[in-house]
């Protein structure tokens, strides 16, 4: 089955929801709300680049996150960021 890699659609609420599922499936101790995420991503300071990706099965289910973006603000240039988290088989 095919994956789809996308950039997450901070407007959209059910975007925002799958996200908040994957996290807590993978993450449960995380909390995590749909204006959260949305927050996450419309906030952040422009320098950082931060992008919040979204992977999609098939059938269009977000079955996977991850966090991208540049340290912008660290005391050693080139420092970046980046986080995965991904649903196993049961979590479907």
């Amino acid at each position: 089955m095919t994956t789809t890699i996308r950039d997450l659609r901070p407007n959209d609420p059910a975007d925002a929801e799958s996200v908040v599922r994957v996290r807590r499936a993978s993450l449960p101790f995380m909390i995590s709300t749909a204006r959260g995420v949305a927050f996450e991503v419309t906030s952040a300071h422009p320098d950082k680049r931060y992008r919040l990706l979204v992977a999609e099965n098939g059938d269009g289910l977000v079955i996977g996150t991850a966090q991208v973006g540049i340290t912008y603000d660290s005391p050693e240039p080139g420092q970046g960021l980046g986080a995965v988290v991904v649903l196993g088989h049961s979590c479907e």
